[in-house]
C-alpha cells in the first residue's frame, strides 16, 4: 500500500464489499472504514474527508462493545478520530475523544502501564494545544509519576521519556505562571541530563538553556 491512489481505490472497494457482506453496523465494516480513513489522512492529508469515516467507525465499535458483539473496541480508531479533530482545529472534540480513550485504557483488567502513559500523553498534549495548560498539569504530573515508578530511582535518568516528561510538565507550569515549580523541574532535568551524560554521552546544553529561560522568567 505504498502507492496512494491504488491503495485508496482498494480501500474504497473493501468498504463497499464489507458493508454489503457483513452489514453497515458490523465491526468488520468499522475496521474497513478506519483503514480507508487512514489512507485519506496519511497519504493525502485530507482530514475532513477522513473525519466522517472515523466518526462512523467509532460509533459502530461503541455500539458493538455495548451489545457484547465485540470486546473492548479498538482504541486506535478512537485515537485516530481524536487526532483528526485536532488536525482540523476542533480541540474540544479532540480532548473529549482522547479522554474517552484514556478511560477505556484504564478500565481493562490489569491495564498496561505504557499504554496508559501514552494515552495520558495524548490527552495532556491536546489540552496544551488548546492552550489549557492548567488542565494539562495534573495529567502531566500523573504521567511523570508513572514513568518514575516504571523506571525506578536508579535507571530513570537513562530514559529519554523521563527527561521529556519533566520538560513537558515544566513548560505547562511556566505557561500557567507557576515559574518556581517549573524551575524546580528544570533543575531536575539538568541533573538527569548530567547523569545520562556519564553513561550515554548525552549533552546537557538544551536542559541548561531551558533552565536559564526559567530563571529569566523569575527575574534572576
Amino acid at each position: 500500500l505504498g502507492r496512494p491512489f491504488p491503495a485508496l481505490a482498494l480501500r474504497q472497494q473493501e468498504v463497499a464489499l464489507t458493508d454489503r457482506h457483513f452489514g453497515p453496523f458490523s465491526v468488520e465494516t468499522a475496521k474497513a472504514l478506519a483503514e480507508l480513513a487512514h489512507i485519506y489522512r496519511g497519504f493525502f492529508h485530507r482530514h475532513a474527508k477522513a473525519l466522517p469515516l472515523l466518526e462512523r467507525a467509532a460509533a459502530i465499535e461503541r455500539a458493538a462493545t455495548r451489545d457484547g458483539r465485540a470486546g473492548l473496541y479498538p482504541l486506535h480508531t478512537l485515537e485516530s478520530l481524536a487526532f483528526t479533530y485536532q488536525d482540523l482545529g476542533r480541540h474540544d472534540d479532540a480532548i473529549r475523544q482522547f479522554a474517552e480513550a484514556l478511560e477505556l485504557h484504564e478500565s481493562v483488567r490489569n491495564p498496561n502501564v505504557q499504554t496508559v502513559n501514552r494515552a495520558l500523553g495524548y490527552l495532556s498534549n491536546a489540552y496544551v494545544k488548546a492552550n489549557r495548560h492548567t488542565e494539562a498539569i495534573p495529567l502531566l504530573q500523573r504521567r511523570l509519576y508513572a514513568i518514575e515508578q516504571h523506571w525506578g530511582p536508579t535507571t530513570r535518568f537513562l530514559a529519554e521519556e523521563y527527561s521529556e516528561a519533566l520538560e513537558r510538565l515544566a513548560r505547562s507550569l511556566a505557561y500557567a505562571g507557576r515559574y518556581r515549580d517549573a524551575l524546580a523541574l528544570r533543575q531536575r532535568a539538568v541533573e538527569v541530563s548530567r547523569e545520562r551524560a556519564k553513561t550515554a554521552g548525552t549533552g546537557v546544553a538544551d536542559a541548561l538553556i531551558r533552565l536559564g529561560a526559567t530563571l529569566v522568567d523569575l527575574g534572576r
